[in-house]
Order: C-alpha cells, then sequence, then structure tokens
C-alpha cells in the first residue's frame, strides 16, 4: 500500500510541476511571427541533367586535342608538352559528372 501511495504522490508532484513549466517565446521567435511575405514566391528547381558522357569519348576527344595516352590498366595519364598533366580512373563505361567538370576545367587553363 506503501508503495500505490508513493507512486501517487510522485505522479501529482510531476503534474504540478509539469504544469508551471511553461515554455515563453524568445523575442526573436515574437518578432518574426508577424512577419509575412507578400506576393509570389517561386520556389520551383530546374534540374536539367545533361546525358552521361562515355568514358572513351571523353578519351578520343582529349586526343583529339593533342594529348597523348599512356594506359595501364584502369588508369589513364594524358601526357602533354613533355609531362603527365592529367590523370583519370575508369570505373564503368561513363565518365563522372565530377571527371567531366575537371576536365573542362583543365581545358580552359591548357587549351
Amino acid at each position: 500500500m506503501a508503495t500505490k501511495t508513493r507512486f501517487a504522490i510522485l505522479v501529482l508532484l510531476m503534474c504540478l510541476l509539469d504544469a508551471r513549466a511553461e515554455e515563453q517565446p524568445s523575442p526573436i521567435l515574437t518578432s518574426l511571427s508577424s512577419t509575412t511575405i507578400s506576393g509570389y514566391v517561386n520556389v520551383s528547381a530546374v534540374w536539367n541533367p545533361s546525358p552521361p558522357l562515355r568514358f572513351d569519348d571523353l578519351c578520343r576527344a582529349l586526343k583529339e586535342r593533342g594529348f597523348r595516352l599512356r594506359k595501364s590498366g584502369r588508369h589513364y595519364l594524358f601526357q602533354g608538352s613533355g609531362h603527365f598533366v592529367l590523370y583519370l580512373y575508369k570505373s564503368g563505361p561513363f565518365a563522372s559528372p565530377s571527371q567531366v567538370q575537371d576536365i573542362q576545367r583543365f581545358l580552359k587553363h591548357f587549351p
């Protein structure tokens, strides 16, 4: 019987403490709550992925620009003007988007 009484008192105290612990809104939240956006807000996104580029086509384009290819397994080294300037790793039939971006940046510096 004493255990039930203790439990009831404990539940009653928790309810009383919980009732007094009300959350006060911060001044930042109250100032932002009255802010409204009027007009039209465009939240659409445009996703226009380019078709995947075949890795072999990428290598062919680099060779057409005058780079010599040295290949060892899946490792592709392109040489231009006497030293290695570009390294690619073939992980599948298509070039990864990061490889295409890296080559685009590279070709801006070495046209």
